[in-house]
C-alpha cells in the first residue's frame, strides 16, 4: 500500500502537500539525537502519513490510517528498535530523502521504487534485530548463574 501511496502522491501532490512532506521530513531530522526513539518513530510515521495524504485517495487514506491505528503499538515498538541501532538512522534518512524527492519531483515510478527499497530495508533490518535478540536470549539461557564459564581449552599431556 505504501508503494501505491508513493506512486499516487508523486502524480497528485499539491504545493501544500509538498510543504507538509518537507516539514515532516525535517521533523524526522530535528528530533533525531534527542535520545527519544519513540518520538523519532512517531515523526517517521507522520512523514509516511503525509505521503499517503498527498496520494489524494480517500480509500487508501482510510485503510492506511486504520492500519497505523490498529498496529500503532507494534509499529512504534519496531521503529523504536530501528532508531536505537547505530547507522540505521543514516540509511533511513537517505531513503526518506529519496522518497520525498521522487514525490516532490512528480516521478511516480521512482517514488514507488523508493518506497519499495525503504520497506525492504526496514523489514530486513527488523528481522536482523530480531534474530540478534533471539541469539542473545539463547546464549543467556545457556549460561548458568551457579557456575563459571566452562574452559574449552584442551591441554596436551
Amino acid at each position: 500500500l505504501e508503494r501505491l501511496a508513493a506512486y499516487y502522491a508523486a502524480m497528485r501532490r499539491t504545493d501544500a502537500d509538498i510543504k507538509i512532506i518537507q516539514n515532516r521530513y525535517k521533523a524526522t531530522l530535528e528530533i533525531h539525537g534527542e535520545s527519544d526513539p519513540h518520538a523519532e518513530a512517531k515523526a517517521d510515521l507522520e512523514f509516511h502519513m503525509a505521503i499517503v495524504e498527498a496520494a489524494d485517495n480517500v480509500v487508501l487514506l482510510h485503510v492506511m490510517r486504520g492500519l497505523f491505528t490498529l498496529l500503532r503499538d507494534s509499529i512504534s515498538f519496531s521503529l523504536d528498535k530501528l532508531y536505537t541501532k547505530p547507522g540505521v538512522f543514516q540509511s533511513l534518512k537517505e531513503q526518506h530523502n529519496a522518497l520525498m524527492n521522487a514525490v516532490i519531483e512528480g516521478q511516480p515510478e521512482l517514488a514507488r521504487q523508493a518506497a519499495k527499497l525503504h520497506l525492504v530495508y526496514v523489514g530486513d533490518t527488523l528481522q536482523k534485530i530480531s534474530d540478534d535478540e533471539e541469539r542473545e536470549k539463547r546464549a543467556l539461557r545457556r549460561m548458568s548463574p551457579f557456575s563459571e564459564e566452562p574452559d574449552f581449552k584442551t591441554t596436551k599431556s
